[in-house]
């Protein structure tokens, strides 16, 4: 989660979205949360459905795993991204 960048006003957490997250806590600072469960529940059209609802246009973030070149997961996630959102898809960025 986006704590830190939260706390000092950089993120909007009513407009955005994560999806897919795994790690759970007692407070999300009212950040939209798509968990695996519900992804694996509703599918990854459903996810992107909302996520549309909540936020336009649509920026992706990713964790580098370092296992892969950083160059490799920015062009997934930016094909994820314009497969997923299409014209609404604006930014990727991995870290």
């Amino acid at each position: 989660m986006f704590y830190k960048a939260i706390k000092q006003g950089l993120i909007d957490p009513r407009s955005s979205v994560q999806i897919g997250i795994r790690t759970w806590n007692e407070d999300f600072l009212d950040m939209n949360v798509l968990g695996t469960d519900w992804v694996h529940a509703n599918g990854t059209g459903a996810a992107s459905a909302k996520a549309l609802d909540i936020v336009l246009p649509v920026h992706i973030t990713g964790r580098h795993p370092g296992s892969i070149p950083s160059s490799i997961m920015r062009l997934s996630l930016n094909a994820l991204g314009s497969e997923l959102f299409g014209e609404n898809f604006s930014k990727c960025y991995v870290g």
